[in-house]
C-alpha cells in the first residue's frame, strides 16, 4: 500500500484512480460505503479547491463527515486518501482535510 510521508494509507486514492494490484492484478476497490464517499464528494465539491482554509468549508467538512467518524465508518487518512483521487484537491489540501478531521 502507498502512503505519502509514511503516514497516510492510500488505499481510497487506489480506488478512486481504478488502481490495479500488482500483486493480484484485481483493481482496486473502496472500503468506504456509498453515502460515505457521497458526502466527501459534497465537501471536495465545497472545499476542496482552496483546501478547506475558510471557516465555511471547515463547518461543511464537520457537518458532513462527524458523524461518519464518529461511528467509525471512516478515519481522516481514508478521508485525505480519498480527497487526493480528485483533481482539485492538491496534497496540502489533502493533509489539511486529514488534520480538521483528526481534530474533530
Amino acid at each position: 500500500m502507498l502512503s505519502f510521508e509514511g503516514s497516510t494509507p492510500l488505499a481510497e486514492w487506489a480506488a478512486g484512480a481504478a488502481d490495479i494490484n500488482l500483486l493480484t492484478g484485481q483493481v482496486t476497490t473502496s472500503q468506504l460505503d456509498d453515502d460515505v464517499r457521497k458526502d466527501l464528494d459534497s465537501v471536495i465539491f465545497y472545499g476542496g479547491r482552496n483546501g478547506w482554509t475558510g471557516a465555511d468549508e471547515k463547518t461543511q467538512v464537520r457537518r458532513f463527515l462527524s458523524d461518519h467518524l464518529s461511528g467509525g465508518r471512516l478515519t481522516p487518512d481514508q478521508a485525505a486518501a480519498y480527497a487526493l483521487s480528485s483533481q482539485s484537491v492538491s496534497e496540502r489540501g489533502a493533509k489539511r482535510l486529514r488534520e480538521l478531521l483528526a481534530r474533530s
